[in-house]
């Protein structure tokens, strides 16, 4: 998954902004994607003035299955 964005918040703040541009300090975002089960497999850089990174899903230990998180007959 690519996901880009505005990482200059007003300093001191993590994230900061409107409806029409967010700034989100860069390593708060890695933390969320992280609790969120996501990893960076790579950092682009700069497009247009935004910070993209290149995410993917964090591998599960072995033996542990997603599926109880997609399949409703599961639960």
């Amino acid at each position: 998954m690519l996901v880009s964005l505005h990482d200059q918040p007003k300093r001191g703040k993590g994230f900061w902004g409107t409806e029409a541009q967010r700034e989100v300090d860069e390593t708060q975002f890695l933390k969320l994607c992280a609790a969120a089960g996501f990893e960076t497999a790579e950092r682009i850089g700069l497009v247009y003035g935004q910070v993209v990174h290149r995410l993917r899903r964090k591998a599960e230990p072995e033996g542990v299955s997603r599926r109880h998180h997609t399949d409703p007959a599961s639960y």
